[in-house]
C-alpha cells in the first residue's frame, strides 16, 4: 500500500510558513496561443504565486557533493509552490529584488515533492 505524503507536505508548509518570510514564486512560460515575433519567439507570460521561504545556506555536504556553491543562497520552498517542477527560467522575488534560481534540489521521499531546495543569485531590482 503506497504511503500518503500530502501531510508531510502540509506539515513543511506550517514550518515555512511559522519561520519564513513572504517571497513571489514567479513561472516564466511561453504562450503559444500568440503568434511568434520573427526572431524573438513567443510572447513569455510570468505567473506569480506568493508563499513563504526561508533564506539559508548550503549544508557542508552539499557543496562537498557540488550540489550547491558555497557562495548560494539556498531558499527552502514549499514543493507545492507551483504545477510541475521550478525551473531556470523560473525567479523569485524577495527583500525586494529579483533572484534568478540557479540550482533545484527537490527533496521527495517518494512520488510527492515535500520541500524544494533552491540555490538563487541576486540579478536586480523586482
Amino acid at each position: 500500500m503506497p504511503t500518503d505524503y500530502a501531510p508531510k507536505l502540509a506539515a513543511a508548509k506550517a514550518k515555512l510558513e511559522a519561520k519564513g518570510m513572504p517571497m513571489t514564486f514567479v513561472r516564466r512560460t511561453e504562450d503559444t496561443t500568440q503568434m511568434p515575433t520573427p526572431g524573438v519567439g513567443y510572447p513569455v507570460v510570468e505567473t506569480r504565486t506568493e508563499f513563504y521561504g526561508v533564506r539559508t545556506s548550503p549544508q557542508l555536504a552539499e557543496v562537498q557533493m557540488g550540489i550547491f556553491a558555497g557562495e548560494d543562497i539556498v531558499i527552502l520552498m514549499p514543493g507545492d509552490v507551483c504545477e510541475g517542477r521550478p525551473d531556470n527560467t523560473d525567479y523569485l522575488i524577495f527583500l525586494g529584488k529579483r533572484w534568478n534560481i540557479t540550482t533545484i534540489k527537490p527533496v521527495a521521499p517518494a512520488e510527492l515533492d515535500i520541500i524544494y531546495k533552491v540555490a538563487v543569485k541576486e540579478s536586480g531590482a523586482a
